[in-house]
């Protein structure tokens, strides 16, 4: 199936990326939304002298996907991005291994899937009525539970 932007993007917005992912267009697609940040949409249409006008990111990423710009291209200009990327974060690596191994214990809080959201709206917002009980679990147990995935995280 030949993907348009409008069908890859409808596609992608209601989650069918595996599907995308078959195509080639559909691929183009995704490569291209990786690179939906202003200054990645700005550094592929300059590097490769392409004449897309200013204007809103989606209408830029339309232009981008209708443009002659090569799989080959877009697939350098992600590897240059990544790796500058990758460089930049290396340099902090050793720094924050340090600060990891200060860490005694990893306990993530028991969140539901780390949603700390879901957990308080659950647990604590929809099940607890009275205002003494709530404030004393917040205490005893929301607030450690908060800490324990700050600290993780």
């Amino acid at each position: 199936m030949p993907y348009s932007f409008e069908s890859a993007e409808k596609a992608f917005k209601e989650g069918q990326i595996r599907e995308l992912s078959r195509h080639a267009q559909g691929m183009r697609f995704l490569k291209l939304r990786s690179l939906s940040r202003k200054e990645h949409l700005n550094r592929i249409i300059a590097g490769h002298d392409l004449q897309i006008l200013e204007g809103r990111p989606a209408a830029r990423l339309k232009d981008l996907f209708e443009s002659d710009i090569t799989d080959e291209q877009i697939d350098a200009t992600i590897r240059a991005i990544f790796s500058e990327e990758r460089a930049r974060r290396a340099v902090s690596e050793g720094p924050l291994i340090t600060e990891l191994y200060r860490m005694q214990l990893f306990d993530w809080g028991g969140l539901h899937q780390n949603s700390l959201e879901k957990t308080i709206v659950d647990n604590y917002v929809k099940k607890i009525r009275g205002f003494d009980e709530l404030q004393a679990r917040v205490d005893d147990e929301l607030f450690h539970s908060m800490k324990s995935y700050v600290l993780c995280s």
